[in-house]
C-alpha cells in the first residue's frame, strides 16, 4: 500500500515500467481459414522480396493498392490565421459540407511510394484510372513485372478483374500467374500479377 504521495512523473515512471499494461489494448483476428499459411503465404513473400522462391529483379514491384471511402470534403467557413507571438495558428471550427470523396491508392511496398487520386465514387472505371497512373509513372512504365495486392472490392474482385484489365490492355500477360488470384482470400486479398513488359 503507498502511503506517500508520488509526482506525477514517478507514477507515470511505474506505470511505464510496468509489465501488465491493462489500460493498453490493441485489436487481433484469428484466422479462421485452415489454409490461411498456404493462401497468405504467397502475399508475405512479395511483400518480403520474392516470388515462386526467387527474389524479385530491380524492375519488379509490388502495390499493395485500397480504397478510403466516404471521406468528408469540407472547406473552411473563414480563413486562418496565422500565429503570432504566444498565440497559436487558429483554425475556425465552422466549415462547409461538400460531400464526400473516395481515396484510391497503391503503395510502392519495397520503396515506400504513395501514388493515389480522388473521386467521387469507387468502382471499376475509377480503379482503372489509378491503374493507368500507375502505368505511365516511372519507375512502372519500364517495369519487367507489376504486382498488384488488392482486397476484394467488387472493383477488383477476383479473376473477373484480370480478364476485365487483360480486356482494357491493363494486363495482357497476365495469364502467367492468373491463377494466383485466389491466394490470400482469407482477408479478401488478390493478386494479379504482370509479368514481363510494361502491361
Amino acid at each position: 500500500m503507498l502511503s506517500q504521495k508520488i509526482s506525477r512523473s514517478t507514477g507515470w515512471r511505474m506505470s511505464h515500467d510496468s509489465a501488465i499494461k491493462p489500460w493498453q489494448h490493441e485489436s487481433w483476428l484469428f484466422p479462421r481459414d485452415p489454409l490461411f499459411d498456404e493462401k497468405a503465404g504467397p502475399i508475405l513473400d512479395l511483400y518480403a522480396g520474392r516470388w515462386d522462391g526467387q527474389p524479385l529483379g530491380p524492375k519488379d514491384f509490388v502495390l499493395s493498392m485500397d480504397e478510403k471511402t466516404s471521406i468528408q470534403a469540407r472547406g473552411r467557413t473563414h480563413g486562418e490565421m496565422p500565429p503570432e507571438p504566444h498565440q497559436p495558428r487558429r483554425i475556425e471550427a465552422e466549415y462547409d459540407r461538400n460531400g464526400v470523396l473516395q481515396y484510391l491508392a497503391a503503395w510502392d511496398v519495397r520503396r515506400g511510394m504513395i501514388l493515389g487520386r480522388c473521386e467521387r465514387k469507387t468502382g471499376i472505371q475509377p480503379f482503372g484510372r489509378l491503374v493507368d497512373r500507375v502505368l505511365v509513372q516511372p519507375p512502372y512504365v519500364d517495369a519487367t513485372r507489376l504486382f498488384f495486392v488488392v482486397d476484394n472490392g467488387s472493383s477488383h474482385h477476383g479473376r473477373t478483374s484480370v480478364v476485365r484489365m487483360q480486356k482494357t490492355g491493363h494486363a495482357n500477360r497476365a495469364g502467367s500467374h492468373a491463377d494466383s488470384c485466389e491466394l490470400a482470400e482469407p482477408r479478401g486479398d488478390r493478386l494479379f500479377d504482370f509479368p514481363e513488359k510494361r502491361c
